[in-house]
């Protein structure tokens, strides 16, 4: 939605306030959303989630590579390790992590991309939409591993309640609207 992508710096010329743990941040781009701690999990998973001639793995850690590299090098065994983890842990079928992302079922694309938000570890997990077009496990995957942030999710047809914060300080979506609860 407009709301979700303007709160992650996607939209240029939003305006309004955002705060992280009840301090105000300035977001114009996407990079100042993740200084601030903000990570956003696009509807579109095809356009905006992942980088169709990277492997699974780099599509699954591209968020944490400034993270994890010293001097321009990246820390390679981490960053295999971390995804490993993450692999485990959402039930990612792959046959090899070296193999292009466009080799994966489109649950398991977004189980890659809800992965590297997962590892980049925000103050603040936006899902727009995040199972459009996968099937109801990797649903439930994805349900599973955003009850571990502090989520908003935007609903699709049959998936989520409208918005359904797990904070009070996190606002609602009505008829396209934010609000209070």
């Amino acid at each position: 939605s407009e709301l979700f992508q303007a709160v992650f710096g996607a939209i240029h010329g939003a305006s309004g306030t955002v705060e992280v743990e009840g301090k105000p941040v300035h977001i114009r781009t996407t990079g100042q959303a993740l200084k601030a701690g903000v990570g956003y999990v696009p509807r579109n998973r095809k356009e905006n989630g992942i980088i169709k001639d990277m492997s699974i793995l780099e599509n699954g850690t591209v968020v944490t590579w400034p993270r994890d590299s010293k001097m321009g090098f990246l820390h390679s065994k981490k960053i295999e390790k971390d995804f490993d983890d993450l692999e485990k842990e959402l039930h990612i079928k792959l046959g090899s992590a070296k193999d292009l992302i466009g080799s994966l079922s489109g649950g398991n694309q977004q189980k890659v991309v809800l992965a590297k938000w997962l590892d980049a570890n925000p103050k603040v997990l936006v899902f727009d939409n995040p199972t459009q077009g996968v099937d109801v496990g990797a649903k439930e995957e994805a349900r599973r591993g955003g009850r571990r942030r502090h989520c908003a999710f935007q609903r699709g047809p049959g998936d989520y309640p409208r918005v359904r914060p797990h904070r009070r300080d996190v606002p609602r979506q009505r008829a396209g609207r934010a609000c209070r609860r």
